[in-house]
């Protein structure tokens, strides 16, 4: 046995001298660059390109075989201009010998230097990679006996790309990229094997306008043969924004990609990433979204994105929860989400300074018409909860909302809506329908044992009541625009307010002036006087509305005060903002000898109400008076005589 394996090891070592010897003799007399005008002529024939090697070819046998290549480049597709379609300064790679005999392929560090490719697809999609892969025979789809893949054996030393350009050029979309000096190294790589990776690149984008450097770090492992990839940490940079991904790993990432890992974005200003975007947004709130941060666990396919129990700062608030977006061509979004607090407010444009007034005419002071965006409506796919602790919007301050929104074909459903506000409660529903042409709208709003005053005040309304106040209404609309939504408001609410003030106007002291100069005023109609000081008082103050296109109509108004009482009816006319009011104060009511009632017009804009006395109807009440004061004499009359 010892004598049989010391002749095979002989045999053995006779092989690999005369391997040496004739890769030695090979080198010395095989030139590769004699063969450049047949390689040349293949590639023509192949992929219909032209190649060009304008350097020298460069070959080894042993105990590498390998070759290096200087100054090649590949001609573009035509119709796609004139510029190479690939080329490279240099470009080597080696192969060590020996181990191929074990069926083992060890290649030495690939380089590659200079390289310039240009990737472009003209206005009809097509392309201009398009028939490199030649016009070869098709493959055999015969089974056959199950081979041993050469990436199972697989060992490179490294990889090492420098100085290279990317383009990417598409007449479709009209976007164009451009990576420069890009710089490209790995560690030892072997399949399941754990390597360093690192990429550098400068980057140039025409939509959005974006130019930054992007790092990539990053330890991982891919095994082509098992579809999977593993990475402890990798760390991306780009445009100020760092992004850290923690045990990513992926499955299937040949066939059907997916993959899994924690996600870890330290706080970064997104002011500034949107404004190196060439996005302009100038909020309110010169600090809103300078501090925003992002970690948490998440899920990625070409189907679906998850993220789960997730944690993301934006500024001074703090929202946590779940997200997830499915199906991106038509995308479905599924989340429940939690935020401490929130002020919309200062996220808001900033108003925007009014433009000079000029002499000619025009029509730059005239609002902006904002159309409903009704394909968007009827493509929205939601089904979520918001929570929000505490929330500041359009200068209105709540607590404890939440909001349950379901949308699904056009029809977009927000219920149950509840909130505290200003002492009360609020419970609602919020119904959008845009499957018809012209999309329509249902309210159900009810305020329960609310602060009248500060509500007003802080949404900037018709705030000239305080008081604690029940108010609802059942609304309907429909239209493509705010002022068609508002001129088409119907439906019907009322409203309960007590122990409050009707500020702005002291119907009491109208009536006093209006005693003062009765007799002066006879059958004339004056301005009341008022100021700003000016309140009423009232325990009570009660009524019911209906809404017509628009127009809000009351007439069983309750006016009930210590003082005097009152009763009233009217218009508002919402699309117009104004108010077409008159209500009948009455005081000493339990002394019908001194009773008066004094009907007081109220009329103009809610920003700038007037307060008149209709006179014509206080003569009216005082010619009543007369004359059945003169009957009630002249029945007396007739009694006393016919007594006598």
């Amino acid at each position: 046995m010892k004598k049989t394996l010391k002749v095979v090891g002989i045999v053995f070592g006779i092989l690999i001298v005369l391997i040496i010897v004739g890769a030695v003799i090979v080198s010395l007399t095989f030139n590769p660059n004699r063969y450049k005008g047949e390689i040349t002529r293949l590639v023509k024939e192949q992929t219909g390109r032209t190649l060009t090697i304008g350097g020298n070819i460069s070959l080894s046998f042993f105990p590498w075989i390998g070759a290096e290549v200087r100054s090649v480049s590949l001609s573009n597709a035509p119709g796609f201009g004139s510029q190479p379609f690939a080329k490279v300064s240099e470009l080597g790679i080696k192969v060590k010998l020996l181990p191929l005999l074990r069926k083992k392929v060890e290649v030495d560090q690939i380089i590659v230097d200079g390289l310039m490719l240009n990737l472009a697809k003209d206005r009809a999609g097509r392309g201009n990679w398009q028939g490199l892969a030649g016009q070869g025979k098709p493959k055999s789809t015969a089974a056959g006996p199950p081979s041993v893949s050469p990436i199972a054996g697989l060992l490179v030393s490294g990889v090492d790309v420098k100085n290279s350009e990317l383009v990417w050029n598409d007449e479709q979309s009209g976007k164009r990229y451009t990576i420069r000096n890009l710089d490209f190294q790995t560690g030892q790589i072997s399949p399941g094997r754990m390597t360093d990776v690192s990429l550098g690149f400068d980057l140039n984008s025409s939509s959005p306008s974006l130019h930054t450097r992007v790092t990539l770090k990053a330890r991982l492992a891919v095994d082509p043969e098992k579809q999977t990839l593993d990475s402890p940490s990798a760390s991306l940079e780009a445009a100020g924004v760092q992004v850290r991904l923690i045990d990513l790993k992926g499955t299937k990432i040949l066939d059907a990609p997916s993959f899994s890992g924690k996600l870890d974005i330290p706080t970064f200003d997104a002011r500034a990433l949107l404004a190196r975007l060439g996005i302009q947004y100038e909020p309110s709130d010169k600090r809103a979204l300078t501090k925003v941060a992002f970690r948490g666990p998440f899920s990625a396919s070409a189907a679906a994105v998850r993220l789960g129990n997730f944690h993301l700062d934006l500024d001074d608030s703090a929202l946590s929860g779940s997200f997830a977006l499915a199906n991106f061509a038509h995308p479905a979004y599924r989340f429940n989400l939690s935020v401490d607090k929130f002020d919309l407010d200062h996220y808001l444009p900033r108003p925007s300074t009014p433009a000079p007034k000029q002499n000619t005419p025009s029509t730059s002071g005239a609002r902006p018409v904002v159309v409903l965006p009704l394909a968007g409506l009827r493509t929205l796919d939601v089904n979520g909860i918001v929570q929000v602790h505490k929330l500041t919007a359009t200068g209105i301050h709540s607590s404890d909302i939440s909001a349950s929104i379901l949308a699904k074909n056009g029809l977009i459903v927000l219920s149950p809506l509840q909130a505290k506000l200003y002492g009360g409660s609020y419970r609602g529903t919020f119904r959008i329908d845009a499957r018809s042409r012209v999309p329509s709208f249902a309210m159900d709003e009810k305020l329960q044992g609310v602060q009248v005053g500060p509500l007003l005040s802080d949404m900037q309304a018709f705030s000239h009541f305080t008081g604690t106040g029940n108010l609802a209404f059942n609304l309907d609309a429909h239209g493509l625009t705010a002022q068609q939504i508002t001129s088409s408001l119907n439906g019907r609410g009322s409203f309960s307010l007590r122990n409050g003030k009707i500020e702005g106007v002291d119907f009491l002291k109208i009536i006093n002036q209006t005693r003062a100069i009765a007799e002066q005023m006879r059958g004339k109609s004056v301005g009341a006087q008022t100021s700003g000081s000016d309140s009423t008082v009232f325990t009570s103050l009660a009524g019911t509305v209906r809404v017509v296109n628009g127009i809000v109509r009351n007439n069983d108004l309750v006016l009930d005060s210590p003082a005097l009482g009152g009763t009233g009816s009217g218009n508002a006319n919402l699309v117009a903002q104004s108010l077409d009011y008159t209500l009948r104060v009455t005081i000493d009511r339990d002394n019908s000898a001194k009773r008066i009632t004094v009907p007081v017009v109220i009329r103009g804009p809610f920003s700038a109400l007037r307060y008149s006395v209709d006179w014509s109807d206080i003569v009216k009440q005082q010619a009543e008076k007369a004359l059945k004061k003169e009957l009630k004499n002249q029945l007396n009359e007739g009694l006393q005589r016919l007594l006598r």
